[in-house]
């Protein structure tokens, strides 16, 4: 099944089975021939979308993760709180795993590895893999622990998943840009059509993100059961970037 069949698929599955939801992998994971995914949750709008493509393609997603920093005890992967990323796991009526890394990265997301294969998982989705710049290290981790990926947006320098993000009623908001790329009041936008076209309209920067160029939170998708409400939120500046850090989350229920 190609990329065009699965999004058909998935933006048909309301009339063909009802509403795909988390109710799907819930307690038992959705069954796949040979396959027991481990899906990198960042929080981000590829982490939604990724989901989607993974339950209407059948594979067998078993757990989702978020991993932390064991300094900071903050989402490596977006500059979210750990709460953002419960509240999330709330919407979609799943735990999502929080394990933490130190300072000896490798090590630790080895010995990560090394359990989740042990419980039979043989295979791990992420929007891209590309940890601090040290994709082939972990590509050769994977390798090494015969683990497949499942990275459907690699490489992709286009609009193409995030127009079909929109397609598959997916609201996501930014929260995170490089102020050098991106100007610095698009924090808090929707990621929408008009963010869409603003982002086309600039040189160097890759249209779905993967450089860092911004970061996304979704607050809500067709698998939310609730969707996040962010009340309040601060901005911060680091580096070159610009963080729209929310503070005051909650989730609430969806209007029918």
């Amino acid at each position: 099944m190609d990329k065009k069949e699965l999004l058909r698929n998935l933006v048909s599955v309301d009339r063909k089975r009802g509403t795909l939801t988390a109710d799907r992998f819930r307690g038992e994971p959705v069954r796949s021939a040979g396959n027991s995914m481990l899906l990198f949750w960042s929080g981000g709008k590829e982490s939604a979308y990724l989901l989607q493509i993974a339950l209407a393609g059948k594979y067998g997603v078993r757990t989702l993760l978020n991993l932390t920093d064991r300094q900071t005890g903050f989402s490596i992967s977006a500059p979210f709180n750990p709460q953002v990323i419960v509240l999330q796991g709330e919407c979609l009526g799943i735990r999502i795993e929080q394990p933490c890394l130190g300072d000896d990265y490798n090590a630790d997301l080895g010995r990560l590895l090394d359990g989740y294969r042990k419980q039979g998982i043989d295979r791990v989705g992420a929007g891209y893999i590309a940890p601090f710049g040290q994709r082939d290290c972990v590509l050769e981790k994977l390798h090494k622990r015969r683990m497949g990926v499942f990275e459907p947006f690699s490489g992709e320098a286009s609009l193409r998943h995030i127009q079909d993000l929109l397609c598959a009623k997916t609201e996501a908001v930014v929260v995170g840009v490089d102020i050098r790329k991106i100007d610095r009041r698009w924090l808090g936008a929707a990621v929408d059509k008009k963010f869409l076209q603003y982002i086309r309209g600039l040189k160097g920067v890759d249209p779905s993100g993967e450089n860092n160029e911004y970061q996304t939170c979704v607050v809500d998708c067709k698998l939310f059961k609730k969707k996040l409400f962010i009340s309040r939120s601060r901005a911060v500046e680091w580096n070159g970037f610009a963080f729209l850090y929310p503070e005051k989350v909650r989730c609430i229920s969806k209007t029918p």
